[in-house]
């Protein structure tokens, strides 16, 4: 594996790592009645509603799974 494939596939896990936390947030946030606009962007608050989420036992749902286009 070169380097070039390395850092491709590094970029495609951050990427997505970032894609579910976005997910959960949603998830977290419609369960808790609270609007995503409110709490994306704020480090705090997207930590504490997911350690929330998490600390009250719920299941995460699976993230949609996107066609690549590769």
């Amino acid at each position: 594996m070169n380097w070039n494939a390395i850092g491709d596939w590094a970029e495609k896990m951050d990427d997505w790592a970032q894609k579910e936390r976005k997910f959960r947030l949603k998830i977290a946030a419609k369960h808790y009645g609270l609007d995503i606009v409110d709490v994306l962007g704020d480090q705090e608050i997207e930590e504490r509603l997911l350690a929330r989420y998490k600390e009250d036992g719920l299941e995460w749902p699976p993230m949609p799974v996107e066609e690549d286009d590769e």
